[in-house]
């Protein structure tokens, strides 16, 4: 329990502010151990600062903290500086901004005390002081840089009341650091050049430049240039901008990323990889560590209270596999001599800062609540914030100490922290070493062969066991893929594509495409003729075909070969089942396959489907007839060469588990045939109708088609001409029934169909209402929201499924341009279009295969690397966008008038985005490199080689040449040589690529 527990319980009650504030004091009396008067204090404020992010302004909220504050228990002082400190780390509204304020000065004049003693403690730090005045600035500059309501006008009034009141109390001014000195310089400036600005708050606020003004003067030259050009946000000597330690931009679309992608190579569940975008983002970003691990935490718990996806994965995320990442993380960078860092002290400050944000935590614990109302994953409303546990999976990861947990969260006290195991043991009596792995891979492997699935149930909530279980099922995948156990196998498969968490869950923390690969494995060298029960071995073997096809279609998945321990194994024959081909076109084997399957499925004299036939017939030869089958069944009808009865008799035989894995190809052909036709056949819808009818349909075969049956259904809602007997509304209804592929990053309520993607991409609705404006729309959003300090969504694949790679990188462009130029402040839109433009160009796209030290083939030979499916963006941007810029912005620059903007922000941009990328590149190729390295140290394949290539389409250094030679062969281009001068300014980035250092011709 906590002061914000207590206030979030009341308010949502409906309780009173003297009900509340008396329960606050009752709770302070029976915990005689917690901190200070004044920390208490903090607390309450807090409690109720944080509640006003969801319900701005409301008269309940203002009622608990006027009464707080008239009662004595919240002194005024701590108020202005937790309001002040609120504001300046969060969005809220102005309309509760306007209250707040006002609050704070009404207060302090009806009391007629001086400003020291009431809206500043007599005992305050005098460095707080000054840095409340900061806030204060931030809060006036803002005010003013806003088209506000009339009705909010108010604001700018009493901030700058309580600017000069705080400023009659700030004294040393040498206590500042110098880039707060020069910040608040910057700010103060902004404010005086404001023609509306009140007469007092300009005489008070002169005087206190002028004074900053004293110190900035004192700072050795160089340190006074550096600081005032990272104020402006435009760094000489740091071409790619300066990183703001209040950037949850980048870090932001990382982990939207790694989560978004989780199914893929650089997704959550690669952990190599995963840490190799960590370790590369840290160094670019020039981050002390302890604010990397803020700025990483901060934007974890923004993703969650941003509501941008599943609630329930992104808190197994965060809990259970960030956790891991980040242990993984700090093996990766404290292996690194050359920097020393005090990592377990970085990562301590890095979690105490980002639990201070409880505006957060609160955010992100509501948006789990409704969502549990939602989802379908099995939870309950926990009794504790997720903090809680994600705290004990830190101690868990030894990346803190119990001590510092207890210190975050005092009900850790009452637990045994070694142990952090709950719901899936259900109340099993547990001693106090806890539970080590032994034990719950046994108990796994117990509920694993039971019937009964109620208990995945309880491994879904309770996170502490998640990891252990993905690694547990890689192993049992692994072995019975060998073992060729396809009773073992196909249990598993069956759990995986049923339960609707099961895959996201193993995907945030293991390979998908090794479980791929060992599914195909099997596929590759199982065969029913040795088996005593061909029928059920069929089946089973059925369910691990809807496992792998499930998830290529539901993670996008589309690579076409697997690669692993030296076996290539080709995808292909799962995705051509919807292909009808020529009966004269197949081979023998085939052809004498289908010749049996036809005359035992549909051949009024015939017994049935008998052993024999499924011993002979390899079961990828009968997923590549199955839709022939029905192709040429309906042909036989309409030339009466069978009749209607024997023809249904043989479909009845895909309606159960023996042949029910075939479908999804089957009814893909049938969907593109009554397409294709005018007219379609009766025979043809009723064969479609009963099929998705079935009750045994798999649900994997109505996910995976869709999108092709509700795209044929989309306008028949009066039902279909010829055929009064198909039901369409039920049709439809069958084929929502589960989580469709593709809509792995968005909640199942927005499936809007994009048919750019060959799997029907569904994507969330855009501003204009049309699919293909899609990427501008999101790209435009994106520099829009992170202007506001806000998390940038933004799927660079989903947009690539729309439009093409040079389209995409030109509405990028476009955009970026507008939000460089259009902006008061231009290098505040300038640094958000570098950080999203580096993000887009350097985060590999999915399905980009990298094979491993241990995928090394016979002899030690590497496997050759596999294609991407798209074409990388990075060497795109450099090579053809750029050239294409240059002749029209020389031409602005040579001949300027009154209608063209001064192209000085375009350069920089250009600049930074160049230095950005290039820097991004580099770090990302070595960090991979690094764990390659390590990969194969650990297997002990020594001498094997990196893969050939890069993830980027081209390697940072071969990028940078190639772009060094085009600027300098561009002799009469002044925008060139203004780009070679500045990026040859940089002696970091000269070192990594010297192509552009002045004087060397690349």
């Amino acid at each position: 329990m906590s002061f914000t527990d207590i206030t979030r319980n009341c308010f949502q009650s409906g309780i009173s502010a003297t009900k509340w504030l008396q329960l606050c004091k009752t709770f302070i009396a029976q915990n005689p151990t917690l901190a200070s008067d004044e920390d208490i204090a903090r607390q309450i404020s807090n409690s109720v600062l944080v509640l006003y992010q969801s319900y701005p302004a409301d008269p309940s909220l203002n009622s608990y903290m006027k009464h707080a504050i008239d009662d004595g228990t919240l002194p005024l002082s701590i108020y202005v500086s937790t309001f002040l400190e609120a504001f300046d780390s969060s969005d809220n509204s102005w309309a509760t901004l306007d209250f707040l304020c006002e609050l704070a000065v009404t207060l302090h004049e009806e009391s007629g005390h001086l400003p020291m003693g009431s809206l500043v403690s007599v005992n305050e730090d005098p460095l707080n002081i000054l840095l409340n005045v900061g806030h204060c600035l931030s809060l006036i500059q803002r005010s003013h840089h806003t088209n506000l309501p009339p009705r909010h006008h108010k604001i700018t009034q009493n901030s700058g009341k309580l600017l000069v009141h705080l400023l009659s109390c700030a004294t040393d001014l040498s206590l500042l650091t110098n880039t707060e000195a020069v910040k608040q310089s910057y700010a103060a400036n902004a404010i005086l050049r404001e023609p509306q600005v009140d007469m007092r708050v300009r005489v008070a606020l002169d005087s206190y430049s002028i004074n900053l003004r004293m110190i900035i003067d004192d700072m050795p030259k160089g340190e006074r240039e550096a600081q005032m050009l990272q104020s402006m946000q435009l760094e000489k000597g740091d071409i790619g901008g300066p990183n703001s330690e209040n950037d949850i931009v980048s870090l932001g679309l990382l982990l939207q990323h790694l989560v978004t992608q989780r199914g893929h190579d650089f997704g959550a569940g690669h952990t190599m990889h995963a840490v190799a975008l960590l370790v590369s983002t840290w160094r670019c970003s020039s981050w002390p560590a302890q604010v990397f691990y803020t700025q990483l935490f901060v934007s974890a718990f923004s993703c969650l209270s941003s509501e941008l996806g599943s609630p329930a994965i992104w808190k197994v995320f965060i809990v259970g596999r960030l956790p891991v990442l980040l242990a993984a993380f700090q093996t990766a960078v404290s292996s690194d001599q050359s920097v020393t860092v005090d990592w377990r002290g970085a990562f301590q400050h890095g979690i105490r800062a980002a639990m201070r944000r409880p505006d957060l935590i609160i955010a992100g614990d509501s948006f789990l609540t409704r969502g549990t109302n939602k989802a379908n994953v099995p939870t309950e409303a926990p009794p504790y914030s997720y903090t809680h546990e994600l705290l004990q999976q830190l101690v868990k990861a030894d990346l803190i100490d119990q001590g510092l947990a207890i210190e975050l969260d005092p009900s850790l006290a009452n637990q045994n922290g070694s142990q952090g195991f709950g719901a899936y043991f259900d109340g099993a009596t547990l001693d106090n070493s806890g539970v080590d792995a032994t034990t719950l891979e046994f108990k796994f492997g117990q509920d694993m062969e039971s019937a009964d699935g109620t208990w995945f149930d309880r491994v879904v909530r309770d996170v502490s066991v998640h990891a252990l279980f993905a690694i547990l099922v890689l192993k049992r995948f692994s072995a019975a893929a060998k073992t060729l156990d396809v009773e073992a196998l196909s249990h598993l498969c069956k759990l995986m594509y049923t339960h609707p968490f099961a895959l996201d869950l193993l995907a945030l923390h293991v390979k998908l495409s090794d479980l791929v690969f060992y599914s195909l494995l099997f596929l590759e060298e199982y065969d029913c003729e040795t088996v005593g029960d061909p029928q059920t071995a069929v089946g089973h073997l059925g369910n691990v075909v809807l496992f792998v096809q499930y998830t290529l279609g539901r993670f996008q998945l589309e690579l076409d070969t697997y690669v692993k321990e030296g076996r290539a194994l080709p995808v292909d024959f799962l995705r051509q089942t919807h292909e009808v081909w020529p009966v004269e076109s197949l081979t023998p084997a085939e052809a004498a396959s289908f010749q049996a399957w036809f005359k035992a499925l549909f051949d009024s004299n015939s017994e049935g489907i008998e052993d024999s036939i499924l011993r002979s017939t390899q079961p990828k030869i009968l997923l590549r007839i199955s839709a022939t089958l029905f192709s040429q069944a309906i042909k036989a009808v309409s030339a009466q060469k069978i009749d209607t009865e024997t023809l249904l008799n043989g479909v009845s035989y895909f309606t159960g588990p023996l042949l029910n894995w075939t479908l999804v190809g089957v009814i893909k052909a049938l969907v593109r045939d009554v397409q294709a036709t005018r007219n379609p056949t009766p025979a043809t819808l009723e064969i479609l109708q009963t099929l998705l009818l079935s009750p045994s349909c798999p649900t994997p075969v109505r996910a995976l088609c869709r999108t092709s049956v509700l795209r044929y259904l989309a306008d028949k809602n009066k039902g279909i001409p010829g055929c009064p007997n198909f039901k369409v509304s039920a049709v439809q209804a069958a084929v929502r029934g589960g989580p469709a592929p593709g809509t792995v990053t968005k909640p199942a309520s927005v499936a809007p169909v994009a048919p750019a993607s060959g799997l029907g991409l569904p994507i969330g609705p855009p501003a204009s209402g049309l699919w293909y404006n899609y990427p501008s729309d999101k790209l435009r959003a994106a520099m829009q929201i992170s202007q506001t300090h806000k998390l940038v969504d933004l799927d660079v694949d989903r947009c690539l499924h729309i439009t093409n790679p040079t389209r995409f990188l030109h509405a990028l462009w476009n955009i970026m341009s507008i939000a460089t130029l259009g902006r008061v402040d231009p290098t505040g839109g300038l640094e958000v279009c570098r950080r999203v433009a580096t993000y887009v160009l350097t985060t590999p796209l999915r399905n980009v295969h990298i094979p491993e030290a241990a995928v090394a083939g016979e002899g030690g030979q590497p496997v050759p690397r596999q294609n991407p499916s798209a074409p990388p963006l990075l060497p795109i941007f450099m090579h053809l966008l750029l050239p294409s810029l240059f002749t029209p912005i020389d031409r602005s620059m040579s001949s300027p008038h009154p209608g063209v903007p001064d192209q000085t922000p375009l350069i920089e941009l250009i600049t930074s985005i160049i230095f950005s990328a290039l820097t991004a590149a580099l770090h990302l190729e070595w960090a991979l490199a690094t764990g390659l390295k390590q990969a194969a140290a650990n297997s002990g394949a020594a001498g094997v080689k990196a893969p050939e290539g890069s993830v980027l389409g081209e390697s940072s250094s071969s990028v940078a040449r190639r772009l060094a030679a085009d600027l300098r062969a561009r002799k009469d281009s002044r925008l060139c040589g203004l780009i070679l001068q500045r990026l040859a300014s940089s002696p970091g980035f000269v070192a990594n690529f010297p192509y552009f250092g002045s004087g060397i011709e690349s």
